[in-house]
C-alpha cells in the first residue's frame, strides 16, 4: 500500500502545528498536520486543531492520532489513527481510550498501535492498511521477548 500520488507530490515530512489552546497543560503538541512534499511544497491537512503523534513512513504516507472529545479530566482522548492512503482517501482506525504509540510496520502494510485506559496496562493492536482489518492483537506482556515482533518498537519496555 502507498500513495498514489509519486515523484513532486509525494510527502517528506509531517509535522504537528502546535494549538496552544488545544495542547493546555498535556505536555505534548497538540495541533494540526503541515505536510512537505518532494517539490518542495508544503500543506495543511486538518484545521481542527485535535491531532497528536503524527508519523511519516519511507513510502509517503501520513498518518497521526486524533481525538474529538475530553473526559472529565480535560484529556484529549485520542483513540483514532487516520492514515491518508490517498490525497483524497484516508483509513480511521480505532483504539483507546488513549492512543499512547503507534507505528507503520510491515512496509507500510500495516500499523501497529499501543493504547491503554488512564491507567493500567498497555494492549496492542495490529491492523491491515488496505483492508482495515484488525490482524493481531496483544496485552502487555513481560518479559519483552514474548511480546510480537510488530509491537515491539512501541512497547513500554523496549531496549534503548
Amino acid at each position: 500500500m502507498s500513495l498514489v500520488a509519486q515523484g513532486s507530490d509525494m510527502p517528506v515530512a509531517a509535522k504537528i502545528i502546535d494549538v496552544p489552546s488545544e495542547r493546555r497543560d498535556w505536555g505534548e503538541p497538540i495541533g494540526n498536520i503541515h505536510v512537505t512534499f518532494a517539490d518542495g511544497h508544503s500543506e495543511r491537512w486538518t484545521r481542527q486543531g485535535c491531532c497528536m503523534h503524527v508519523r511519516h513512513a519511507d513510502s509517503g504516507l501520513v498518518g497521526w492520532t486524533r481525538y474529538s472529545n475530553r473526559n472529565s479530566h480535560g484529556e484529549p482522548v485520542n483513540n483514532i489513527v487516520r492514515v491518508m492512503l490517498s490525497p483524497d482517501h484516508w483509513r480511521d482506525f480505532r483504539a483507546g481510550p488513549f492512543i499512547e504509540d503507534w507505528s507503520f510496520a510491515d512496509h507500510d502494510t500495516t500499523i501497529a498501535i499501543k493504547s491503554r485506559g488512564r491507567h493500567g496496562p498497555a494492549v496492542y493492536h495490529q491492523y491491515s492498511l488496505s483492508t482495515g482489518k484488525l490482524i493481531a492483537a496483544a496485552k502487555d506482556i513481560t518479559p519483552f521477548a514474548q511480546l510480537p515482533a510488530w509491537a515491539q518498537p512501541i512497547a513500554d519496555d523496549r531496549p534503548r
